[in-house]
């Protein structure tokens, strides 16, 4: 098997993207600068990121902008609020067979169809490939992935942005994941990349964005659950 710097850049720099100028949704974290180092370097520094904000003590909005600022990319913050959810649910909803509540997804998608972005890389898969301390492959959370998985699809599709997922289709090519995982906090990940990432990313762990997410709507998750049901029902009766 190939490396996984190997197989992360090949897979990255085999996406067609015309003569797009490509996004790349980062967090601070590995998985997303891992993702965001192999755009640059297969197309070149004029990038745009994007981070999503929660206005809380779980949101990575400094750690993004660091990493936007060592890459000199275009970075855009884009806010997530709970009024902006609720009424981005009235129509994103309608998009699946069944409620969804963790569609935060939606509002950068909205921003980079703003800014004429048409191909975006995400570091979807990540925690479930190379694992995480509240999630992986060998735990059974193969699944978490294509659960994820819609909510940047179903926004895609809305705007007509094409999606590109590495880690993802990393999943599809190598199915020996034993190779990779090596619990608990992404260790085969940081060590492929120590010298080739800045060190900052290196040695700090993330916060997934749903934990801000989650906080910043002021409401346990069933009763976001509760909320986005009859929303949905509203809509489908």
């Amino acid at each position: 098997m190939k490396n996984i710097t190997e197989l992360i850049s090949s897979n990255v720099s085999t996406v067609d993207i015309a003569n797009t100028v490509p996004a790349v949704c980062i967090s601070g974290g590995i998985d997303s600068t891992v993702i965001l180092h192999h755009v640059i370097q297969s197309f070149g520094p004029d990038v745009y990121t994007f981070t999503a904000t929660f206005g809380n003590d779980k949101d990575e909005t400094e750690k993004a902008q660091r990493v936007a600022d060592y890459y000199g990319t275009h970075h855009i913050e884009v806010s997530v609020s709970k009024p902006r959810m609720l009424s981005m649910f009235k129509y994103a909803l309608s998009y699946y067979p069944f409620p969804r509540f963790n569609l935060w997804p939606w509002l950068v998608i909205e921003s980079l169809h703003a800014n004429k972005i048409v191909n975006l890389f995400i570091g979807e898969g990540g925690d479930e490939l190379f694992g995480y301390p509240d999630r992986s492959f060998l735990e059974g959370w193969a699944g978490q992935l294509d659960w994820v998985w819609p909510a940047w699809k179903g926004a895609c599709d809305h705007y007509g942005i094409s999606l590109h997922a590495p880690f993802k289709e990393i999943q599809k090519e190598s199915s020996p994941v034993i190779e990779f995982y090596l619990p608990p906090n992404k260790e085969l990940l940081r060590e492929a990349y120590k010298g080739i990432l800045p060190d900052f990313v290196i040695g700090q762990e993330s916060t997934p964005p749903s934990h801000g997410f989650y906080k910043m709507m002021g409401m346990t998750k069933k009763e976001l659950q509760i909320e986005v049901c009859k929303i949905w029902l509203r809509q489908n009766t």
